[in-house]
């Protein structure tokens, strides 16, 4: 994944492996990535999305890091490409934070359903 701040490398499972700020990430580094890692795509990050799940923090995380929460917005945002349905992005959202922070992440559905809007405008 790639945002204006850096890249994220991450696993085929969403896994985060490493994350590269944006004055380390050069030639040199995209070369090692591939010889450590094989062809790899390349997803933008949608700034607007990372931001708003930064702001929302829904695990209660301090400090809160930038790539905290790279793995679930890479898979939240795929989905946010496939779908204008709020109800259903947010059903991904709910399910992303639940399957990667169990019972730390204690939001409701309707919490998601409102952080699911907001993406949803921004990204149509």
């Amino acid at each position: 994944m790639i945002s204006k701040e850096g890249s994220a490398v991450v696993a085929n499972d969403g896994t985060l492996v490493t994350v590269i700020p944006k004055s380390k990430y050069d030639d040199a580094y995209k070369a090692l990535s591939k010889s450590l890692f094989g062809e790899w795509e390349c997803i933008e990050m949608n700034d607007d999305i990372v931001q708003m799940i930064n702001e929302w923090n829904p695990v209660e995380i301090y400090p809160l890091l930038e790539d905290e929460y790279y793995s679930e917005i890479r898979r939240i945002h795929e989905k946010s490409k496939e779908t204008n349905s709020v109800e259903e992005l947010a059903e991904q959202i709910h399910s992303v934070f639940a399957q990667s922070f169990k019972k730390e992440f204690d939001k409701s559905i309707e919490e998601c359903r409102l952080i699911a809007e907001k993406i949803i405008n921004v990204t149509k």
